[in-house]
């Protein structure tokens, strides 16, 4: 799936390190603006809660024993064992391994990631000499969000987690969750920003726990909004992303741009209220303070 110049955003005003991984795309805006201000170099950032600690802790063990069981059943391991992880994720990609874990991708168009797994699309080389792969990431969570009517879902097996095998299967009611999506799309579209994107609709898949303590496999998914809400995210105008999350997220204000950085450098407002929404809830408790969120705690604007 090729993308046309118009999909990437005007960079001039950018730093030269400015980088939006995948928490760019999902994390809290107002800490994400905030975070790439200078002005706010050496302030304190509030501490982590302990039920904030216990689900991330909670997220990595799993992410963990995911690492263990893919591994073990198909005698890989893990990229981010190796001294250079991009290195090693780009030699692999080169050979045309089937099963990536703990990969990293290299930052193109100011856009980076580092994705749980890659699986491998064909047996097969693309037109262009490289071999085309899918982006997986580790959750936690279930797949699915909210009352949807129930549908199939392809859904692949951890000892055979390819998307050709992969079986439509029905996992209840519900859509898959927005963020879980736009972090997909996020490494769809920098895997198509280097070459190793299929020439399919996108598509990605989250590993997620099943019913039984174990593991569901790979549930593969994204739709089409999401892709469109990403690219936005990381335009070159508010109205373009603002536009496409407020279809994905049914009116609710847009998350973060680019422009928001900037101009929050310019002006040191400490939040943009227009162009980024706090990832929780309710909007911030004070216009000085950022609100935390599962990830990181966010900064404290006021001595």
């Amino acid at each position: 799936m090729a993308l046309s110049s118009a999909d990437h955003f005007d960079s001039s005003q950018l730093e030269a390190d400015d980088l939006g991984g995948s928490r760019f795309v999902v994390g809290c805006a107002h800490r994400e603006v905030n975070d790439r201000n200078d002005h706010y170099d050496g302030l304190a950032l509030l501490p982590v809660d302990d039920q904030q600690q216990m689900r991330f802790d909670e997220g990595l063990d799993f992410e963990s024993e995911v690492f263990d069981e893919l591994s073990r059943l198909h005698g890989v391991s893990s990229m981010r064992l190796f001294d250079d992880v991009d290195e090693a994720t780009a030699a692999a990609m080169a050979r045309g391994d089937r099963l990536i874990i703990g990969a990293s991708l290299p930052v193109v168009h100011h856009r980076g990631g580092r994705p749980d797994a890659l699986v491998r699309f064909s047996d097969h080389k693309m037109a262009n000499g490289k071999w085309a792969y899918l982006p997986v990431d580790v959750k936690n969570s279930k797949p699915l969000e909210g009352s949807a009517k129930a549908k199939q879902w392809p859904v692949s097996t951890m000892a055979e987690p390819w998307f050709d095998v992969a079986a439509p299967t029905d996992l209840g009611t519900g859509k898959p969750k927005t963020d879980h999506g736009l972090q997909l799309a996020h490494y769809w579209l920098l895997l198509d920003d280097l070459g190793h994107a299929p020439d399919i609709d996108a598509v990605g898949g989250t590993i997620n726990p099943d019913s039984d303590g174990g593991y569901l496999g790979i549930t593969f998914l994204i739709p089409t909004a999401d892709i469109s809400a990403s690219r936005g995210v990381l335009s070159t105008t508010a109205r373009t992303r603002s536009s496409t999350l407020r279809a994905e997220n049914g009116g609710s204000a847009g998350r973060l741009s680019w422009p928001c950085v900037t101009e929050n450098r310019l002006t040191h407002a400490p939040c943009i209220g227009r162009n980024a929404r706090p990832v929780v809830g309710t909007t911030c408790a004070s216009q000085n303070l950022s609100p935390n969120n599962t990830y990181r705690s966010c900064r404290v604007l006021v001595s």
